[in-house]
């Protein structure tokens, strides 16, 4: 299965201001994307400390 569309920086901002409050699988329905997708921004956001779209 291939990756689906990308999420814009906006949305990575969102995700991180809710993540200490809210539940993954909250913000992703909330959202509208997976909780998988919740889940690997964050982590990204955890060990570079910064807000970054991937390249792809």
């Amino acid at each position: 299965m291939g990756r689906g569309l990308p999420v814009c920086q906006e949305m990575h901002q969102r995700i991180i201001q809710q993540f200490e409050n809210v539940p993954k699988r909250q913000i992703g329905r909330i959202l509208g994307i997976s909780p998988s997708t919740v889940h690997n921004i964050i982590k990204r956001f955890k060990e570079s400390g910064q807000i970054s779209v991937r390249k792809g």
